[in-house]
């Protein structure tokens, strides 16, 4: 795993999130499955109940058109070494 922990824990440790149950996995996306790499994970396999109903709803519509196995590929920037 990078050694990127520190913004994460520190987002994750902010009061607004002290009574909040919070799942994170961020994952950079390789060209295979296998060349995927792990950059951060908390309570990521625990299972919460969604923030709301409406992601039911939109989980189950992308699901339907995109399918299981796609990935969206999102970029993180940083003017700072992470």
């Amino acid at each position: 795993m990078r050694t990127c922990r520190r913004p994460f824990r520190a987002v994750l440790a902010d009061k607004l999130l002290a009574k909040a149950d919070v799942g994170i996995e961020i994952e950079r996306l390789g060209d295979s499955a296998s060349a995927d790499e792990l950059i951060y994970q908390q309570n990521a396999a625990l299972p919460l109940t969604p923030a709301s109903n409406l992601k039911l709803v939109t989980t189950s519509a992308t699901l339907d058109k995109l399918g299981s196995g796609f990935k969206f590929r999102t970029l993180l920037a940083s003017t700072i070494r992470i």
